[in-house]
């Protein structure tokens, strides 16, 4: 029994257990562990070394960086600005330079007494006579003459040219003193009246006169001082009425809706030029290709 017994206790204790690690398998993860710890302070020590203070500087060129795109567009539009806007102010006066004109003496003359009329054609003996600005007024009818030019002009009132130079670029233009007397009959034949018509010729303010100025040729500057220093009314509201009357039958053209309309009329023209191009190249393969 007493045999039986110890061996039961023999059975009843505890298994050890089946895996046991080794003096060197741990001496081996104490040095990984450490290898590790050394590792990440090494790296701890680099990010330091490479981190530098930054300055206001870095921040402002980091801040440039961001919008350098935007920063760039901004300039080169400054740059064309700049450069192209005489370049457009010289397009618009040599094309559309009585419409100027009349906004400045619209914004400047008082709407009870000047009435103004742009780009009327009106009959005479020759033909038509095309006036760029008329101001119908009390003190008298003033017919304008607008011209394009804006460089050095040569005037010589005998002579039935006179001369731009831009640059190296000289240009003849016909006289403007020899077309205002049939503009100026067109007006009185209209009216009835000889008298207290007056024809005054505008330059931009740009133009540089290299010749004595002639007669009844002003720079814009000029021109509403001229109109203004007839001050005696000449004509009654009841001729006023009836000059407005005899104009209404010529109506002002709108240069802005005749360009667009050009501009359609030769797209219309292509477009029609193009389908019977292409009819005719489909006639010319049909017949010789034998279909």
């Amino acid at each position: 029994m007493k045999r039986l017994k110890k061996k039961k206790l023999n059975t009843e204790v505890e298994p050890k257990s089946s895996v046991e690690s080794t003096p060197t398998e741990v001496q081996a993860v104490k040095g990984n562990v450490s290898i590790g710890n050394k590792i990440s302070n090494n790296d701890l020590v680099m990010n330091q070394n490479f981190q530098t203070p930054t300055t206001g500087l870095d921040t402002l060129f980091i801040y440039i960086d961001d919008y350098l795109y935007f920063i760039a567009v901004l300039i080169t539009a400054l740059i064309l600005i700049k450069y192209l806007r005489p370049v457009a102010k010289k397009l618009f006066t040599r094309h559309f330079n009585y419409v100027a004109i009349n906004k400045y003496l619209s914004k400047h003359l008082s709407v009870d007494d000047y009435t103004l009329y742009s780009k009327i054609s009106l009959p005479i003996p020759s033909g038509m006579a095309d006036i760029d600005e008329l101001v119908l007024s009390p003190y008298g009818v003033f017919v304008i003459s607008c011209q394009p030019q804006t460089g050095r002009i040569y005037a010589d009132t005998t002579s039935e040219v006179w001369s731009e130079q831009i640059g190296k670029n000289r240009n003849n233009f016909p006289s403007p003193s020899r077309q205002l007397p049939m503009k100026l009959a067109g007006v009185k034949q209209l009216f009835g009246i000889e008298e207290h018509i007056h024809g005054l010729i505008v330059f931009d303010q740009e133009a540089d006169f290299r010749t004595n100025m002639p007669k009844n040729v002003f720079q814009t500057g000029q021109l509403l001082s001229r109109i203004q220093s007839y001050e005696d009314k000449i004509f009654t509201q009841e001729q006023i009425s009836h000059f407005v009357l005899l104009l209404s039958e010529y109506k002002s053209s709108n240069p802005f809706k005749d360009l667009f309309s050009k501009l359609g009329e030769k797209k219309v023209t292509k477009f029609w030029m193009g389908k019977l191009a292409v009819k005719r190249a489909l006639i010319f393969l049909c017949t010789r290709g034998g279909f």
